[in-house]
């Protein structure tokens, strides 16, 4: 049984490697409810994205930033639009915004601007 998993480990560690990570760098998010999704963050916040003003590239590493406008505010202070960064790749926890869609984050301030991954996506 613990050849099995340790096969399935490698195994899940080179299909990572081959897209360009390691398996250290897979996103893992600890599961949590609402409350206490909110309950952790200083800053949480209904949003609509605006428009996305620099866009990653998924393959590599780096951000993707998005202007986002402020709909609800649920906890902490932000101006109604705001600029965030996140991970480009999917596996590094990056949020795949899309202009106009409408979602419920944290946001950790970060250089100025705010940063957020799919960690902080408050369902």
């Amino acid at each position: 049984m613990r050849a099995r998993s340790l096969t399935a480990r490698a195994l899940l560690a080179a299909v990572l490697h081959a897209g360009g990570f390691t398996a250290a760098q897979a996103c893992q998010c600890r599961p949590l409810s609402r409350s206490q999704a909110i309950a952790t963050m200083a800053i949480v916040v209904k949003v609509r994205v605006q428009a996305i003003l620099a866009p990653g590239d998924p393959y590599k590493a780096g951000e993707t930033t998005v202007s986002l406008r402020v709909l609800d505010r649920i906890k902490g202070r932000t101006a109604r639009i705001v600029t965030v960064s996140t991970p480009a790749s999917g596996m590094a926890c990056g949020l795949n915004f899309v202009a106009g869609d409408e979602l419920t984050l944290g946001l950790s301030p970060h250089a100025g601007s705010f940063w957020a991954n799919s960690c902080m996506f408050i369902p």
